[in-house]
């Protein structure tokens, strides 16, 4: 059997992703049931780094900082690629470049905003992989068409006489586990569909075959959301913070957002990018004590050998001035720093010798509202989550599903925090299962199924999620029919061969020479990041300045990692203890065997409640079983079967935990 990924999202179009080098050895069933049964309940230690991982995200962020530098610091700097390129940090998790196949499933004229639409997708998907392929009946067998040939079953062989008869052989074939990747909203409703099933249902109509896969380009549309919410100003006043997105929106002669009306998703990335480009680009010669970034060049190139062509002293000498910049202008700890000193304690550097401070604006504590530095905190704390983004992407791009997994870590945190509660939510399932549930064969499997490269280059692989995004586009876009021809039959045809459509097109543009190239060009940030760099020098955002605070009616630069796990362990109620909750009892149902259907033999015998076949599942999923006529107890109708089920909890029923906070 081959294995299959299926991705799921709120609207009327599926794929399926064949994912190579599994067996069904990766998706065995019994061992998932073993593993979920001996798991512990979710705790805050899984979302702890190891040291290892620690040590990954460090050489990560310091790559990611390097390719800035290299790929918009100068012409100078495209000498050292070669040197980026061979120290580039892969995790044991790393997927090999190969081409992903992937398949449209029919469109499907179903509500998945409910529940029941998502348990009727299952359905129709099971059906349609199951089925065989239709063979015209008139087909002929001529010189130029393939003969169809169906298998035909073996004749059963009669013993001889006397010989005892040999009992069947034929194991029953095993069941694997299904993978349904998609956005918070749909895993939501899966989850819930397994949870309302889990006890109730036999195997063959039961959805414990499922288990779910976050969708990484939500993800990442989550973390833009939030970076761009935490670092917005509110008030028109923005040069009261000079580093904020608002005022670098402004800077850069850009639309203006509306903040209560979210803006595209890239255009909030292309502002918060070219944002921590120029952070990158002012901050780093401040931090290894230059003025500016021409000076800074000048100095490093004037390293011994770099007239000669050597270039690797001068690398070596770049990479200490990136990790102190990252010791200094991307750390925690010193906005920790700096928001204690804000709230009345003293300020002490890190590094003496490297700390930046106005003497000038240094004033009498006495007249002082306190010794710290909104701006730079601020600053500080969007570098952190900006970086940790962009090396988010950069790993996504890579294949490299280990440090994808660090950086969800982190973010399951920060989600928790804002007010994107339900993807932290997400995330710590997600975290909890592949820890304690899942073996290491499903662990692969799940790793392979969320990334796709369609292209088959080094740095072509996408979220499974953001290609179902592109289906939909092309399917509802270029594909859809128009006025009267246009029907869902029409719609469920063409759906199905949108990537041989695509092909077909690409073949037809370089047959005729129409086809320009194969990418966009890439637009020119030197503008851009060159009048950033001038407005964060002018302002002094990275040049710690006592006293220095936001408008009155700004908040507060906040910490969402340390606040988001302030909140999972010391609050009265929450989403962690409510998952362990939800964990617990889910692990308890899943040991009570289903009702099984019997059949009654005495036709003068009540048929009670408990004896109906499978009393919760719908009524055509339920197994046919003949029974003789029963004129003493009269049938119940479906009326008296949903007045004699037990009640259920929200929990039980599998409903997602309410919270007090919406999800845009």
């Amino acid at each position: 059997m081959v294995p299959l990924q299926i991705s799921s999202r709120q609207t009327q179009t599926h794929i399926i992703n064949v994912i190579s080098c599994i067996t069904a050895d990766n998706l065995n069933l019994e061992e998932l049931r073993q593993g979920y049964a001996g798991a512990p309940p979710p705790d805050i230690s899984d979302l702890t780094l190891t040291p290892d991982e620690h040590t990954l995200l460090n050489k990560g962020n310091l790559h990611t900082v390097l390719s800035i530098i290299i790929d918009h610091g100068g012409d100078e700097y495209a000498k050292f690629k070669k040197f980026l390129e061979a120290e580039c940090p892969e995790s044991d998790e790393k997927m090999p470049i190969e081409r992903t196949d992937v398949y449209p499933v029919p469109a499907m004229n179903v509500n998945e905003g409910r529940v029941d639409g998502i348990i009727e997708v299952d359905q129709i998907i099971r059906k349609e992989l199951t089925s065989p392929p239709k063979v015209p009946e008139d087909i002929e067998n001529t010189g130029n068409t393939a003969e169809v040939i169906e298998p035909q079953p073996p004749l059963p062989q009669i013993p001889a006489p006397g010989a005892p008869l040999s009992q069947p052989s034929a194991l029953p074939k095993p069941r694997l586990v299904r993978l349904y990747a998609g956005d918070q909203l749909t895993l939501t409703h899966l989850r819930s569909a397994i949870a309302w099933k889990l006890g109730n249902e036999l195997a063959e109509h039961s959805l414990d075959d499922i288990e779910l896969v976050p969708g990484l380009f939500h993800i990442e549309m989550t973390a833009v959301s939030m970076i761009l919410e935490q670092n917005w100003n509110k008030t028109a006043n923005s040069s009261l913070n000079p580093g904020s997105l608002r005022f670098h929106n402004t800077v850069l002669g850009r639309k203006p957002i509306t903040i209560t009306n979210a803006p595209p998703f890239r255009t909030s990335l292309d502002l918060i990018s070219v944002s921590f480009y120029a952070r990158v680009l002012a901050g780093l010669p401040i931090s290894a004590g230059y003025s500016s970034w021409d000076e800074f060049t000048t100095e490093l190139m004037s390293t011994n050998g770099v007239s000669l062509g050597l270039y690797e002293s001068a690398w070596e000498r770049l990479c200490g001035f990136a990790k102190l910049f990252l010791d200094t202008f991307v750390n925690r700890r010193e906005a920790a720093k700096l928001r204690r000193a804000r709230q009345g304690f003293s300020y002490i550097p890190t590094d003496p010798q490297n700390a930046t401070s106005d003497p000038s604006a240094t004033s009498d504590p006495s007249t002082t509202p306190h010794q710290g530095d909104t701006v730079l905190e601020s600053t500080i704390l969007f570098n952190e989550d900006a970086l940790l983004l962009r090396n988010f992407v950069d790993s996504v791009k890579r294949g490299d599903s280990g440090r994808i997994i660090i950086i969800l870590k982190v973010w399951a945190l920060s989600f928790r925090s804002t007010r994107h509660t339900k993807y932290s939510y997400e995330l710590m399932i997600f975290i909890h299962k592949f820890k304690h549930i899942w073996t290491p064969g499903l662990q692969t499997a799940i790793l392979r199924a969320w990334l796709v490269n369609p292209s088959g280059r080094a740095r072509g692989f996408h979220a499974v999620d953001l290609l179902q995004e592109h289906m939909n586009l092309l399917i509802k876009t270029i594909y859809k029919a128009r006025g009267s021809n246009d029907s869902w039959e029409w719609l469920a045809m063409i759906s199905s061969c949108a990537n041989a459509l695509r092909e077909l097109n690409k073949k037809f543009h370089n047959t005729f020479g129409d086809r320009q190239g194969t990418r966009h060009s890439s637009s020119d940030l030197t503008r851009d990041i060159k009048a950033l760099v001038e407005n964060l020098l002018k302002h002094r955002v990275y040049v710690h300045t006592p006293g220095r605070q936001f408008d009155e009616r700004d908040e507060d630069p906040l910490d969402s990692v340390t606040e988001g796990y302030k909140i999972l362990t010391h609050a009265p109620s929450t989403s962690l203890s409510d998952l362990q909750a939800r964990f617990l009892s889910l692990q308890r149902r899943s040991r009570v065997p289903p009702l099984e259907p019997r059949a009654i033999n005495d036709p003068g015998a009540s048929q009670s409640v408990h004896n109906t076949n499978n009393r919760l599942r719908p009524p055509e999923l339920a197994p046919r079983t003949e029974h003789p006529p029963l004129r003493s107890s009269p049938s119940l109708s479906q009326s008296e079967l949903a007045h004699e089920q037990p009640e259920q909890d929200g929990t039980e029923r599998g409903e997602p935990i309410p919270t007090s906070e919406d999800e845009q």
